[in-house]
């Protein structure tokens, strides 16, 4: 058959089967072809047709506009794992099921109801970190206004336990950094004084953390930040080009127009920021090689301009050439792209060649280019703007939009640096001038919705991770419980929270802690360390919504999409199978896993030296001793330090901690004294003093097992009454919290598709996005094979997006059997009679006997009878 390519991968989707008109794909049908046989499929651009997939497919039945059904050799290829998408390579560069380099993986079976075909190469979305969903019950607890270091519990307890901290990975909590020769950072252990050391700091933020989670209480410690998008993925099409481009036409060539406008920005005397609106045409590279001549100069050549270049590069590029020029500028007309697939409507401006009646004055305005070349897709113009006649009026940008604006183009945290086209006009602004934009207005305000450097810029999310955290309601709560600062939890009644300053009125009054951490001190005074690297150390992006927004994932398979929308920061409600309230997937860990060494440097940033790091980590194997603090605790919550510290007595799982946790550095267990122990030379490990030294609840009266047995009938108690249908200890909060805790869990997934690594490369990312159906991020007791007798979303329902349709008397069902809470709308899924996926092109009125609408799987449209279908 030959060597499979890289296309013939992309144009086989895991499914079995290939979509011809998905132009996403890159092949469309030759529109010849005949049972049995093919003349070819034609990509965009091409004169011809090609055998593409007639090499790799051999005989199938198709025709124009028709899927293609994969012959049984392709999917005993498939079942093989021989025909493999380009996944990301382990560290030691062999994919699973490979020999070479070590132990051959024995055969990787799939847990938690995944099939054989969803567990294909590269048909995984995986990460080094997973979520505990966030659950819509947060507990808080009862004696809440009762707490104080001044007032004593009548069963309160007060004293120490000494801890005993092991690591079970290399571990490395920041200290001293320097550089070396080549600028690389280099980073050593934490010491106090001489002696290896664990801060107090460190060791109270990772039990707070577990606490927040085991003990329900509200999502709080976050960055509340605003993410923009700018993908151009089918699956994301809904969230952003379908905001800044609408289009039209069932067949080649797709009309596309831009709803982007452009302007200029300036600053108000007030603070504020307005946009000038004005007109925009196109120019071409070529066009500029001509314009660049002036002043007798040398001409940049057209060549020149189709090299990969930021804004700011192109700016210097132009030199001291004069920007406002004139030009031919011609009227918006259709402009055929992507050989002839698409035709986009604008206006386009040329180097005047003398004696032109009419010439426009304006401003070459340049946005870089993100790839070099110059094939079908690549950008091949900058633009020129002018001032539109009548002038309209200057249009409002309010504070929300600027700080989303700025948040996607200069990240506070310098997640992603200043984006280099604002580095070049961020100066230019604040002297008082105006600065080049584009914009998409918003009808409702009169103002502006969004707005960035570039005509397709990244856009700003409508929800910030804040505004997301209030979607995590019951049915029938009142108000969002994670927004809820009043409340009281576990983790704030132990370790407090700060005052509220004087314009906030639903924070608690600072409230003081209750326990409190000594550092920990490495037990034999060592001070080796072990030299791990150069490694580059990468961080999630909270942007990538497939992970990090909770998705609705198809029924026994968990990780594929159920429909082809995301749920993304940009709700869309009543489109199609879209999620209007979207949540945040819930609280990222690392889970423990086998540690195999830090990830090499990646060969295409060896020489970039300043963003390496070398780490000199604690080595494993050593233990640090400690002591925390308690003070006035009830014995429920000393049970619920005490479970939060050792899982709840759970032997084998581990904490994580420091940096490196992505690739399994930073494991520690936990163990705290037992009441009443001492060491080998009598000195008392523990110091438990009751508060009624008289009363039942004395410190002889306790063991550590009795303590947190309270902590966990609490919680059974708490479910019970929050009717969740489930116990605690069965909830899929603290059954994932526990099997991420669990190194052997981690290891399960060692050299399988669903790796504990981060995937490789801008490209891995957008495979996953493009997969049909999409992939997202499964949860982890899925992936380990870990029940969950029922899921947080069952446990507490939220409010349906859609309701389920009506029967039976009483209701006064709409005579087309489609009665909901609200009318089918245009873009929802039905299934037909056959069995087959239909997208109405309508809404539904009440008494509509038949409805438009296409075919999913072929766009064919056709009316059916509103009878024969059913809500999918």
């Amino acid at each position: 058959m030959g060597r499979v390519t890289e296309r013939e991968r992309a144009a086989a989707p895991d499914a079995g089967w290939l979509d011809l008109l998905d132009l996403s794909r890159g092949a469309r049908c030759g529109g010849r072809c005949a049972r049995g046989s093919c003349a070819g499929l034609r990509e965009p651009g091409a004169r011809r047709s090609r055998p593409l997939l007639p090499r790799l497919l051999g005989h199938a039945r198709y025709g124009p506009g028709r899927r293609v059904q994969a012959v049984p050799a392709l999917r005993g290829l498939r079942q093989e794992g021989k025909l493999m998408a380009q996944a990301p390579h382990h560290r030691n560069n062999r994919r699973p099921g490979d020999a070479q380099g070590g132990r051959q993986n024995q055969g990787y079976r799939p847990q938690g109801g995944g099939g054989a075909g969803e567990q294909a190469a590269g048909a995984v979305l995986h990460a080094p970190y997973n979520f505990v969903p966030l659950s819509a019950f947060v507990h808080a607890v009862p004696w809440a206004d009762q707490i104080s270091h001044d007032w004593p519990f009548k069963d309160g307890l007060s004293g120490w336990f000494d801890l005993s901290i092991e690591t079970h990975a290399p571990l490395l909590v920041g200290g001293r950094q320097t550089k070396d020769e080549r600028g690389r950072r280099v980073v050593h252990a934490f010491r106090l004084g001489d002696r290896h050391a664990i801060p107090a700091s460190s060791l109270r933020g990772m039990v707070r953390n577990v606490l927040e989670i085991a003990g329900f209480g509200r999502m709080k410690l976050l960055d509340d930040r605003r993410f923009g998008i700018r993908d151009l993925n089918e699956s994301a099409k809904p969230y952003y080009r379908d905001r800044l481009t609408e289009s039209w036409g069932a067949s080649p060539p797709i009309q596309v127009k831009h709803r982007v406008r452009a302007g200029w920005l300036s600053a108000n005397a007030g603070g504020g920021y307005t946009i000038q609106p004005c007109d925009v045409a196109r120019v071409y590279f070529s066009e500029l090689e001509k314009l660049s001549r002036s002043d007798g100069l040398s001409p940049i050549a057209k060549s020149a301009w189709e090299q990969r270049e930021q804004a700011d590069e192109r700016y210097r590029k132009w030199g001291n050439r004069p920007r406002v020029v004139e030009m031919v500028v011609g009227q918006v007309q259709p402009h055929r792209h992507q050989g002839g697939s698409i035709e986009i409507h604008y206006a386009r401006a040329s180097a005047p060649t003398g004696g032109e009646a009419a010439l426009t004055k304006g401003t070459l305005v340049f946005t870089g280019k993100t790839k070099s070349g110059s094939g079908p897709g690549d950008k091949k113009q900058e633009f020129f703007f002018f001032d539109a006649r009548p002038a309209p009026p200057p249009l409002d940008v309010s504070p929300e939009v600027f700080r989303g604006f700025r948040t996607i183009h200069d990240p506070v945290d310098n997640s992603a640096g200043k984006n280099p086209a604002w580095k070049h006009w961020e100066p230019v602004l604040k002297q008082g001038q105006p600065i080049p934009v584009f914009f998409i207005a918003d009808p409702a305000t009169q103002g502006v919705a969004s707005f960035g450097l570039a005509q397709m810029f990244k856009l700003a999310h409508e929800l910030s991770v804040h505004q997301m955290l209030g979607h995590t309601t019951r049915d029938g709560d009142a108000k969002a419980p994670h927004l809820q600062g009043a409340t009281v939890d576990f983790a704030t009644a132990l370790f407090g929270v700060e005052g509220r300053s004087k314009d906030d009125v639903e924070s608690p009054p600072g409230l003081r802690g209750r326990v409190t951490f000594e550092p920990a001190m490495r037990a034999d005074g060592g001070t080796d360390e072990v030299p791990l690297g150069p490694t580059i150390l990468l961080g999630a992006k909270g942007s990538y919504f497939p992970a990090y927004v909770r998705q609705p994932a198809k029924a026994g398979a968990p990780r594929r999409l159920d429909g082809a929308t995301y749920a993304t920061y940009t709700p869309l409600p009543g489109r199609g199978r879209a999620v209007a309230k979207p949540e945040i997937s819930g609280w990222k860990r690392y889970p423990a896993r086998p540690f195999g060494g830090a990830p090499p440097v990646p060969d295409n940033v060896a020489n970039s030296f300043s963003v390496q790091s070398s780490l000199h980590a604690v080595p494993k194997g050593k233990v640090f001793s400690g002591r925390v603090h308690f003070h006035n605790l009830k014995p429920i919550e000393l049970g619920a330090l005490l479970w939060t510290l050792e899982w709840g007595g759970e032997a084998g799982l581990r904490h994580a901690l420091g940096t490196g946790r992505p690739f399994g550095m930073g494991q520690i267990a936990v163990r705290a004294a037992e009441i009443g122990d001492s060491d080998a030379n009598g000195r008392p490990r523990t110091c438990v003093i009751a508060n009624d030294p008289g009363g039942q609840a004395t410190a002889a009266a306790y063991r550590k097992a009795d303590l947190v047995a309270l902590f966990e009938k609490h919680m059974e108690s708490a479910f019970a009454a929050a009717k969740a249908g489930v116990g605690w200890a069965a909830s899929e909060q603290i059954v994932s919290l526990l099997a991420m805790a669990d190194p052997e869990m981690g290891a399960r997934l060692a050299d399988t598709p669903d790796q504990l690594e981060h995937m490789v490369g801008a490209q891995a990312y957008a495979r996953a996005k493009q997969a049909k159906p999409p992939l997202v991020l499964a949860p982890y007791p899925d992936l380990v094979g870990k029940p969950v007798t029922r899921r947080e979303t069952a446990a507490f329902p939220r409010s349906p997006v859609v309701a389920a349709p009506q029967s039976g008397t009483g209701a006064k069902a709409a005579a087309s059997g489609l009665a909901t809470a609200r009318p089918w709308q245009r873009g929802d899924r039905m299934i037909t009679r056959d069995g087959d996926l239909f997208v109405l092109d309508e809404e539904v009125r009440t008494g509509q006997a038949k409805v438009r609408g296409h075919f999913e799987d072929n766009g064919s449209p056709d009316t059916l009878p509103v009878s024969e279908l059913k809500p999918r």
